[in-house]
Order: structure tokens, then sequence, then C-alpha cells
């Protein structure tokens, strides 16, 4: 009696052209898919408050038509990077006073400080008359607040 039996050379070859052409696909759809997705920008910027550099912080971006945003820190230069794209579109712009430090325990509750003075206009995305258009690709916008 005659087995017949697959070599296995031959399934090596096959699971070799098989992961080829997956890793194909994959490079395919990276190169095709890297960066910002069809319709959104990157967001960054810088923050001042009467022409002087705010440097701390945090600020956001939110869409009211479509309830999406994001936000980030603001940097010690005033500089702000969300980190994330957001679909193009018209965004308010809220901009926030650091939290306060954890109290120590036994310490009393305190309200968080306010170095900067930041208006409470932009403490809100109900209250903030800050507006931006993102575009698609990369987007630099100077936020400047005023009392």
């Amino acid at each position: 009696m005659e087995r017949f039996s697959v070599s296995s050379n031959h399934s090596k070859s096959v699971f070799c052209r098989a992961l080829q052409s997956a890793m194909a696909v994959l490079l395919a759809a990276c190169i095709s898919g890297c960066g910002a997705a069809e319709g959104t920008g990157s967001v960054s910027g810088k923050v001042t408050l009467n022409g002087e550099t705010v440097t701390t912080g945090r600020i956001g971006f939110l869409s009211k038509e479509t309830g999406k945003g994001g936000g980030g820190d603001i940097g010690e230069t005033g500089e702000f990077d969300l980190g994330v794209t957001l679909p193009a579109g018209t965004y308010t712009v809220t901009v926030v006073p650091p939290a306060p430090a954890p109290p120590q325990e036994g310490a009393p509750v305190t309200k968080a400080p306010d170095p900067q003075g930041f208006p409470k206009k932009y403490r809100s995305s109900e209250t903030s008359d800050l507006k931006v258009e993102v575009q698609e690709g990369s987007n630099q916008f100077e936020i400047k607040l005023v009392p």
C-alpha cells in the first residue's frame, strides 16, 4: 500500500507565500492610511492672555455639531498639541487653569490656584466665545484670551 504525503518543504512554501501576501496587504493599508484620516486635522498652537504667554492649564476643543473634541495641556512656553486629529469643522475653545494639587492629609481643602487669572468665560464651552475652524491637515492656532 502506497501512502501519499505532502512534503514539509511544500507546506513551508505555501505558508511563506500566504505570509508574504498578508504582509503586502498590511503594508499597503498602512501606506494608504498613515497620517490623519481623510477630513481630519491635527491641532496645535499657543495661548496668550492679554498678550502674555499662558504657561499652565488645559485647552479643549469641542464641536457643538458632532459632540467630538479633544484637549491637552498647555506647556511652559504657552504651546499645546492635542496629539489627536479632529474632524474638520467649527470648534469652541475652552481654557482652564491647572487642577489643584491633592490636599495633604488633615489639611483643609482649598480653592484651585489660578496663577494667571483665567477669565471665567473661557472655562466652559457654553460661555466661551472662542471659535476656530479646524481644516483638513495641520492646523496651528494662536489662542488669544482677553478679559
